[in-house]
């Protein structure tokens, strides 16, 4: 009756007839480690292990070398947890499909996260972008146009969203804010026309007091005025 009631010293599962103190050895171990080493070990220990170089520190690997040591976490539990294994997600490049964005879109907008029409990502559209662009959808203008600057370059996103655009005519027009006129803004906003223009893209930024004025006409009127063409 008396060697039902023992339980492990460290887990606290019960003991079989055999067992003495400890249902593993490994409970055994860690239990020795926890109550019988001293301080000063633990700290002699910490301090050997904490000069000791390491063979993988600052060393590089290639993405196919990170995908080959991920396979060994595939299925598995990772031995630590929150430490990134270089296996890359499995839909990583691969863009939703329409009828995936609007199943999407339907489910975000009856949850009330944002409107049916977005802009920055699932902020509504500022009222002179929206003006704007009311003035511009009859000809083909499209808002938050994603324009991909192709293979992943250092210091480079991996796309730039256009505030509208007419893609057929690769044409953009970005609606400036009062925030735009900050100088680290108009270093980006240069950047980021810099690379459009490069791109085959022609550029105009508009203010947002000209572009509600520039609402009030009609689309091809604001494009001549804007950039000398007729759509």
């Amino acid at each position: 009756m008396l060697d039902d009631l023992r339980t492990c010293r460290r887990c606290g599962e019960p003991l079989t007839r055999n067992q003495k103190a400890f249902c593993s050895s490994r409970c055994a171990i860690v239990w020795r480690n926890q109550n019988t080493m001293t301080s000063e070990k633990r700290a002699r220990i910490s301090a050997s292990l904490s000069g000791r170089p390491n063979a993988y520190k600052g060393r590089h690997y290639s993405e196919q070398a990170r995908r080959n040591m991920s396979v060994a976490h595939i299925g598995n539990t990772p031995p630590n947890k929150g430490i990134k294994t270089g296996k890359p997600a499995w839909n990583r490049g691969v863009p939703h499909r329409e009828e995936t964005k609007q199943k999407i879109s339907k489910v975000q907008i009856q949850r009330g996260n944002f409107s049916a029409r977005d802009c920055g990502n699932g902020r509504p559209l500022p009222r002179p972008h929206q003006l704007l662009y009311d003035a511009l959808v009859p000809i083909g203008w499209v808002y938050e146009y994603p324009i991909s600057l192709g293979k992943r370059q250092p210091g480079w996103p991996t796309h730039y969203k256009a505030d509208l655009a007419f893609v057929e005519s690769k044409l953009v027009i970005e609606v400036d804010g009062a925030s735009h006129r900050m100088i680290i803004a108009r270093k980006r906003d240069a950047k980021k026309d810099g690379k459009l223009t490069d791109l085959g893209w022609t550029v105009v930024r508009v203010p947002n007091e000209r572009a509600i004025i520039l609402s009030t006409l009609s689309a091809a009127d604001i494009v001549a005025e804007l950039f000398g063409i007729v759509p």
